[in-house]
């Protein structure tokens, strides 16, 4: 059996940024000015945040956060297994991706 396949926090995060950016360059509106890119542990959370997000645009952060994983995971095999998804509390948004259970994130 494998051990857990290791990500470094430097290196996701650039590919990150620049999935999040080629993800807003054709988007208008709310979802448009991205303010944080960071991890959330325990969980291993990667995402940034939307501030005073209206509930009417949930479903188009869901879809900026699928497209924002796969530029990601293209760049980096050991988070394709991970789950896009939003965390909305407030009207605040983190639109991201929770990792995959079996992924090491390093400081590297």
């Amino acid at each position: 059996m494998a051990g857990p396949q290791k990500i470094s926090i430097g290196q996701i995060a650039e590919v990150a940024k620049g999935s999040v950016a080629k993800a807003m360059a054709s988007r208008t509106g709310p979802l448009t000015n991205p303010r944080i890119l960071g991890f959330v542990p325990p969980y291993w959370w990667l995402g940034y945040v939307i501030d005073n997000l209206d509930k009417a645009h949930l479903a188009e952060a869901q879809s900026v956060a699928t497209n924002v994983h796969g530029g990601v995971a293209i760049a980096i095999p050991a988070v394709k297994g991970a789950t896009p998804g939003i965390i909305f509390v407030g009207g605040h948004c983190t639109i991201g991706f929770q990792l995959p259970p079996d992924t090491a994130v390093t400081a590297e």
